[in-house]
């Protein structure tokens, strides 16, 4: 069924993306930096998937700026810790040494075989939305403990690139252009976590030995 032709099936995977950030945390147990630093990184991995069709490439390229732009922006705030700035300031120091080290490493792909794909826009908008994380990124490292922070990173950037291989996934994107009424299936599935109040998929695992006793 659909119920508005030639909908573009990346429009109708983001519902979808942000359904599996909620399952994640409220069924499974694992807690992410929120809804848009997933949607943002998947976003990235589907336009370097179109600047190279090669979801191994893809994949390469997609955690290089990931980890890069991450580790930089922890590097910067971490350098600047003890000056007394304001926050925005701060952010924006940290969005300029991510900006850097950046330029950096696609001065090295220039240099490589693969110098085309710097100059091409979808690697710019792939970098881009990757950069566009560091928001979310810096109020985590303000409100939470390293040991919070490295878990809801992984955590992070695993769906990010499970959503990212999902909507590049021409077969699941074509089956999804012909069926709308699979948002409907995620409207109930949204319902059941919305309500949801048993255990944890994790918390099985790390209490299983004590409900199995009782």
């Amino acid at each position: 069924m659909v119920f508005l032709p030639d909908v573009p099936a990346i429009l109708l995977n983001i519902p979808i993306i942000v359904s599996l950030v909620a399952i994640t945390r409220y069924m499974i147990g694992f807690k992410t930096w929120k809804n848009y630093p997933v949607i943002a990184l998947s976003l990235a991995y589907y336009f370097f998937y179109q600047l190279l069709d090669s979801a191994l490439f893809a994949v390469v390229l997609w955690l290089l700026f990931s980890l890069l732009t991450i580790g930089t922006a922890v590097a910067t705030r971490y350098l600047i810790r003890r000056f007394k700035i304001n926050y925005y300031a701060r952010v924006a120091v940290m969005y300029l040494g991510a900006t850097f080290f950046s330029l950096i490493a696609m001065a090295v792909i220039a240099q490589t075989s693969y110098a085309s794909i710097v100059s091409d826009h979808f690697f710019g908008i792939g970098v881009f939305l990757i950069a566009t994380t560091i928001d979310e990124l810096a109020t985590l490292l303000f409100k939470k403990d390293s040991q919070e922070f490295i878990r809801r990173l992984a955590t992070t950037v695993v769906l990010s690139l499970f959503a990212g291989l999902l909507i590049t996934w021409s077969t699941w994107n074509t089956f999804l252009a012909a069926h709308h009424e699979v948002l409907i299936f995620v409207l109930i599935v949204d319902a059941i976590v919305a309500f949801w109040s048993a255990v944890r998929f994790t918390e099985l695992l790390r209490f299983g030995s004590i409900l199995k006793n009782q």
